[in-house]
């Protein structure tokens, strides 16, 4: 299941703190089943640094604590080898890592420094709960890079028809009981881990910005655990055999499908060599030496649009000389007036990847941008697309010379029409 997560293969692929923070939590979820099983005095400290690495590396380490704590005390034994398991976790944990959080108090006044960003936690809502959820198997780019929605829907399947499968196993007579008591506890503190982890974090990444499902990676082998064994309940069926591997299949072939489908695409210079001979010709030259030469847009010009259509734009840019600084573009479909704007985009003259500080003279950038017709637009008719400059003081850039169509104001050039239609006429 963990292979077969195409998001969590993204973040492994990287040198990260994240990427040692699920390793560390893995094997330290390891490492507390075999100490629980040997009774080892060496397992529970060996258990104990795995722990304290994982509070140096990254904060979420401290759930190890209390689950350290738990996998020492919940168990068979005389009390006092169970308080000596606990107190050898503890102390070789917090010896490997506590003297951070101690010496982090001692200079700020706060262990953690997450204390500003607690006074912003709102309240987890359905609808974001489920977005840190597809964003913990398919999100890239900080949240900004999604796969098809249908993908989405049968994770969140799976996720639900495995949970569904745990508690079928859970309930009176399931296999649940039919395991020993280790595999019992073994399970149960694996879903007390998942539950703290979302506990605690859930709402951290709701309170904090876009859905970072990687957040609940270090409880990833628990999840694995969790479905497997879900899923596993629904293996005594042929049918659901069948299920269990067309859905393995496809898994993995969507895993090996990602980096061709949507992440090359993503991350792609737009710096060109030149203009595409299957573009729209114009030439219009803006202030800072920034001219807009050609661009092309699907569908084509005079299509009709309805509510919901979508026109993708890409623009060609030419730097006529180096820019001084990074400057903004904004795009927007709109009425010959410009306003009421239906559709509107506003980002890096050529995106995040090679703003406009890194343009060389003589250089032709591609931005790709897409408008959409709202659902119920304000105004029917004859619309346009329009594309100009603002710099980082929102200072719009004038034309500065044009062989192509410019709004009036000099403020934008003008790339149409289109007409939009409402869901009657569509």
């Amino acid at each position: 299941i963990a292979a077969l997560t195409p998001q969590f293969i993204a973040t492994s692929s990287g040198v990260t703190n994240d990427s040692l923070t699920n390793l560390l939590f893995a094997l330290s979820f390891a490492a507390g089943i075999a100490a629980r099983r040997s009774g080892s005095g060496r397992g529970w400290l060996a258990l104990g640094g795995l722990a304290g690495l994982a509070m140096l590396t990254k904060q979420s380490g401290l759930m190890l604590l209390p689950l350290g704590m738990l996998m020492a005390a919940w168990r068979k034994g005389n009390w006092r080898l169970r308080l000596r398991d606990a107190l050898l976790f503890l102390g070789a944990a917090l010896a490997t890592g506590g003297w951070w959080y101690g010496r982090n108090a001692a200079l700020y006044g706060e262990p953690s420094g997450l204390a500003t960003h607690f006074v912003h936690l709102r309240l987890p809502r359905f609808p974001n709960v489920v977005a840190v959820l597809d964003s913990f198997y398919a999100q890239f780019g900080w949240g900004v890079i999604r796969v098809h929605g249908a993908v989405y829907w049968a994770e969140r399947f799976i996720v639900l028809s495995g949970g569904v499968g745990l508690l079928y196993s859970l309930w009176r007579g399931g296999s649940f009981w039919a395991m020993n008591e280790h595999k019992r506890q073994d399970l149960a503190i694996l879903a007390a881990a998942l539950v703290l982890n979302c506990t605690l974090l859930v709402p951290w990444i709701l309170a904090t910005g876009p859905s970072l499902g990687r957040l609940l990676y270090p409880s990833l082998l628990p999840v694995a655990c969790l479905l497997a064994w879900g899923w596993a309940q629904w293996a005594r069926w042929r049918a659901g055999r069948g299920l269990c591997v067309v859905l393995a299949a496809a898994g993995l072939g969507f895993v090996f499908v990602v980096p061709f489908r949507y992440l090359q695409p993503a991350f792609r210079s737009p710096l060109l060599r030149a203009v595409p001979e299957q573009t729209h010709g114009i030439v219009v030259e803006f202030e800072h030496g920034i001219s807009l030469v050609g661009y092309a847009v699907k569908p084509e010009i005079g299509a009709c649009l309805g509510p919901g259509d979508r026109i993708h734009v890409s623009l060609y840019w030419r730097a006529d000389r180096v820019p001084v600084k990074d400057y903004f573009t904004w795009v927007q479909l709109g009425p010959d007036g410009g306003f009421p704007p239906l559709s509107k985009a506003h980002t890096f003259a050529g995106g995040t990847l090679y703003p406009t500080s890194l343009w060389r003279a003589g250089d032709i950038v591609r931005q790709d941008v897409v408008l959409a017709v709202p659902e119920r637009p304000e105004v029917i008719g004859r619309m346009w697309v329009r594309a100009g400059f603002v710099d980082g003081d929102r200072r719009v850039t004038a034309i500065h010379s044009s062989e192509g169509a410019w709004d009036g104001n000099q403020q934008a050039a003008r790339l149409g029409p289109f007409y939009v239609v409402d869901s009657t006429q569509h």
